[in-house]
């Protein structure tokens, strides 16, 4: 059987949410202030206007992808890193959902691993969460099942 995608997403805006109200709060500040048009009120007009912009690239440049055998995580504007995990390296999932992502039905998936260089990734503020998360667990132990491949833990 080949390797089929699951699912793929991006994080939701509102992991930038405190980034966003802060320039909002910076432009209206400006204008109350009524700063007349000089250098320095022209560079904080760039910084509350270009801001938002790159806080918004940096968000939607991550990218998730599930398939049946690995999780992949792609991320970077300019220089782009993919990750990629097999799904039977997955040791745990932590489901993880603050009252702000409640509001917006998103959540965060904490998911640790036996990957030595990934040890500990997070699926920041995905929707559907819970679904997701029970992919992953279908799919670790169907992976793990088929590799024969068994987690065991010495201390």
């Amino acid at each position: 059987m080949d390797e089929q995608v699951l699912w793929e997403g991006s994080p939701s805006l509102i992991i930038g949410f405190e980034a966003f109200v802060g320039y909002g709060f910076l432009i209206l500040i400006l204008f109350i202030l009524g700063v007349s048009v000089n250098f320095i009120f022209i560079i904080l007009m760039l910084i509350s206007l270009v801001g938002p912009l790159i806080k918004y690239l940096q968000i939607k440049s991550v990218k998730y992808k599930l398939t049946t055998e690995r999780l992949m995580i792609s991320r970077g504007i300019l220089d782009i890193r993919k990750d990629q995990v097999e799904l039977y390296r997955i040791k745990d999932t932590t489901l993880d959902t603050p009252f702000l992502y409640r509001l917006f039905k998103v959540g965060n998936i904490l998911l640790k691993s036996s990957d030595k260089s990934h040890p500990n990734i997070t699926l920041l503020a995905v929707s559907e969460p819970e679904k997701i998360s029970e992919n992953i667990r279908h799919y670790v132990e169907t992976q793990r099942d088929k590799k024969r491949v068994r987690e065991v833990d010495v201390e």
